[in-house]
């Protein structure tokens, strides 16, 4: 479907799959500018990259010449091994960063992780937390500006 509202843009509608790369995007409605290799998604969003990643949302946008996603709207992202929580999340799925800058959590087996801002490399499962970080578990609970934490190990 063709909108003149919005220019360049192929609207689909329905249940949407669409394949780049590795990651898959699914989606109750999608914008497509083929043009600019650019997606605007919304409605039950859910990337998938591989068998490790799963990611849900509202809403993403996806350039593709960048292999950058930007999702908003109960941000939810699964590994194997934790579970992010955040409004907004940013993918560089060049540099395999995933990175927020407004509040949230990562949960894992053992510790439950706040902090304004964080940033988690996939490669490495190395997760950067900055600016009022907490981190809770049964046995005792931390508090800091700054802390490293790999999601593999619990260190």
């Amino acid at each position: 479907m063709v909108d003149p509202k919005f220019p360049g843009a192929t609207i689909s509608i329905g249940n949407i799959f669409i394949e780049h790369d590795g990651a898959t995007l699914r989606c109750d409605k999608a914008y497509i500018y083929s043009k600019e290799n650019l997606i605007k998604a919304m409605g039950n969003v859910v990337i998938n990259q591989g068998d490790t990643i799963t990611q849900y949302s509202k809403y993403v946008d996806y350039d593709g010449n960048k292999k950058l996603a930007t999702s908003w709207g109960d941000v939810i992202l699964k590994d194997e091994l934790m579970v992010l929580k955040t409004d907004t999340l940013y993918f560089d799925r060049v540099k395999q960063h995933l990175y927020y800058n407004n509040w949230g959590t990562i949960k894992d087996t053992t510790n439950l992780l706040k902090s304004k801002i964080g940033n988690y490399y996939l490669q490495t499962n190395k997760f950067q937390a900055f600016t009022k970080v907490d981190v809770t578990n049964k046995d005792s609970k931390l508090i800091s500006e700054h802390l490293d934490y790999y999601t593999s190990t619990g260190i």
